[in-house]
């Protein structure tokens, strides 16, 4: 998964990237300095408060995504299943593009959590009942 989210940083404008859970915890992410997972999970925070302020003025219609613009480029948070993707992108990127990449994306996402696969970037758990030296297993 993650080799298919750092794809999103290949296309030309796309400085960063970022995965949370519905936790707001920051579980995975490739973005540039100073952008720590403390700081993002703060962004990422105050977006959700934003995107909750619009669901609740117009509760009939979903976020598809929100596209925050600066001088010095943008901000795009959109919602994947269970998971929130933030990019950090230049001015002058090419949003069809980084739609495109996104909807894939998600599909990928959506396939794996489909499939079996855990959604989450977390590693697994270590493995607690192991083998001793002669070869019976350890209780």
């Amino acid at each position: 998964m993650q080799a298919m989210l750092a794809s999103l940083t290949q296309i030309q404008g796309v400085s960063g990237v970022a995965v949370f859970n519905l936790a707001g915890e920051c579980i995975f992410h490739q973005m540039p300095a100073p952008f720590e997972p403390v700081l993002l999970a703060r962004i990422f925070a105050d977006l959700r408060t934003v995107i909750d302020a619009f669901q609740y003025m117009d509760d009939t219609s979903a976020t598809d995504s929100l596209v925050c613009r600066f001088d010095n480029g943008n901000l795009i948070l959109r919602p994947v299943g269970p998971n929130s993707i933030v990019l950090l992108t230049a001015p002058n990127v090419n949003m069809a593009m980084v739609n495109v990449g996104l909807k894939v994306a998600a599909l990928k996402m959506e396939r794996s959590s489909d499939a079996g696969h855990p959604a989450s970037l977390t590693p697994p758990p270590p493995q607690t009942d192991q083998f001793n030296s002669s070869g019976g297993r350890r209780t």
